[in-house]
């Protein structure tokens, strides 16, 4: 019984604390919740349309965080099915400017950079864009809380985020996010995303969180799932094998790299 009242003083701590901190604050402790000094991985990606038929791609990754250690830089490279093989993308989020999005398309066999109007592309045929992956500036919305509920059976604050300016709709497709907040870790385990319309577009969902770094008290998703309530298409990711603190070079964050 005493361990069940403590267990439950803790939560409802955790709660309180998540509460007193303003929406803004919130949601920037939420951009930075996953951001990892260092990482390696393999990943599956599932791609379902309506009719429920199945594609499946292979992708490695790396990443690692800026030099000043508010952005991260991430380096992807697709090994199957044979039509994306090859295909290598380097993402670098740059604090107050513009995000760095390279891709290297082996047809073609030419890098190419992405204008940020490109954020509201689809990353490589799957439902999430490469906004998603790159993330989303919170200085970028208007960030107001909507009440609190479970997820999961887990405690979240509702967050609600609507784009500042004209341009940040332009960039990202999204003219506002609803946002539930996991009040230990600050994870968004469910985001609702609406169109420029107002309509809902797609539902993006966490799961399987792991703390990876128990100094930093940080976490990563190793399942993620992104569910669009339009086209009825939908992406899972999940990670099949994630390491940290590995040595990675910074010239893997290179553009020249990706041709390698």
């Amino acid at each position: 019984m005493n361990m069940m009242i403590c267990a439950t003083t803790i939560l409802v701590f955790r709660i309180a604390l998540a509460a007193d901190l303003n929406p803004s604050d919130l949601m920037q402790k939420n951009y930075e919740a996953m951001k990892i000094s260092n990482s390696e991985s393999d990943s599956t990606l599932t791609l379902t349309n309506e009719a429920g038929q199945q594609r499946v791609r292979k992708i490695s990754s790396k990443s690692k965080l800026t030099k000043d250690q508010k952005g991260v830089m991430r380096f992807i490279r697709f090994n199957t099915p044979s039509d994306v093989k090859g295909t290598s993308i380097l993402l670098i989020e740059r604090e107050g400017q513009e995000d760095d999005i390279w891709i290297f398309l082996p047809a073609l066999k030419k890098v190419r950079r992405l204008a940020a109007s490109n954020q509201k592309d689809s990353f490589v045929g799957t439902d999430f864009t490469f906004g998603d992956i790159v993330g989303h500036s919170p200085e970028e919305w208007i960030h107001k809380t909507i009440g609190e509920q479970k997820v999961n059976a887990r405690s979240c604050i509702n967050v609600e985020s609507t784009a500042k300016t004209e341009d940040v709709k332009k960039n990202t497709g999204y003219s506002r996010k609803n946002s539930c907040i996991d009040t230990e870790n600050y994870l968004a385990l469910k985001t609702e995303i609406f169109d420029l319309e107002g309509k809902l577009l797609k539902t993006i969902s966490l799961a399987d969180i792991k703390l990876v770094d128990e100094k930093s008290k940080k976490y990563q998703a190793m399942k993620l799932e992104a569910v669009n309530a339009q086209s009825k298409h939908s992406t899972k990711i999940e990670f099949n094998d994630f390491k940290m603190n590995i040595e990675i070079p910074d010239t893997v964050f290179t553009p020249r790299y990706l041709e390698k």
